[in-house]
């Protein structure tokens, strides 16, 4: 039997109007979805642009809290994770791909791979393979030494996927710019 990846149960986001309460002008954007990610599933949704896509995958990726509702990642209640713990899942256990890639200029496009294994302290010769590796797979590797400016938006976005893929994450939470989004187990 293969066991949930996430568990997603009445899952309510809302953007506040006020800074002070709770009101009914505040934007209701998810609106008490349910759904469960068993290993090995792949999930899209899609919709048009401002349905709630991004703010799912934020929601999801624990970025943003839920205004209400629970998510449950490999079986425990992400409302009860804090602090390092919680950025520990965030930069090993979770593979992000965001539509504007958020590569950091001032690193190398190998740098900007290796960024989670750096961010939990690995082995460098390790890394530096890793990232090779990825590089290779997604036909960047003579790039690994150029800075994301010099890049084009395709080659953007293969960095950013060797970059979520490098700690061989749990779940990969991809936002495309095509206006879908994918959840790969």
């Amino acid at each position: 039997m293969r066991t949930n990846v996430l568990e997603v149960e009445n899952l309510v986001r809302n953007y506040r109007k006020s800074t002070i309460k709770e009101s009914e002008e505040d934007v209701k954007v998810l609106k008490g979805i349910s759904f469960q990610v068993t290993e090995g599933e792949f999930v899209g949704i899609m919709g048009k642009s401002g349905c709630g896509k991004t703010t799912l995958l934020k929601t999801l990726g624990m970025i943003d809290k839920p205004t209400d509702g629970t998510i449950k990642f490999m079986g425990e209640d992400t409302s009860e994770l804090y602090g390092d713990k919680l950025a520990d899942i965030r930069n090993s256990k979770i593979g992000f791909i965001f539509q504007d890639f958020y590569l950091m200029d001032s690193l190398s496009v190998e740098e900007n791979i290796m960024l989670p294994m750096i961010i939990s302290k690995q082995n460098i010769n390790k890394m530096i393979a890793e990232a090779k590796k990825y590089a290779e797979q997604f036909q960047i590797e003579h790039l690994l030494k150029k800075n994301p400016y010099e890049l084009s938006g395709g080659e953007k976005q293969r960095v950013a996927i060797c970059r979520a893929l490098i700690n061989n994450p749990d779940l990969i939470l991809a936002d495309e710019p095509t206006g879908g989004v994918q959840l790969v187990v």
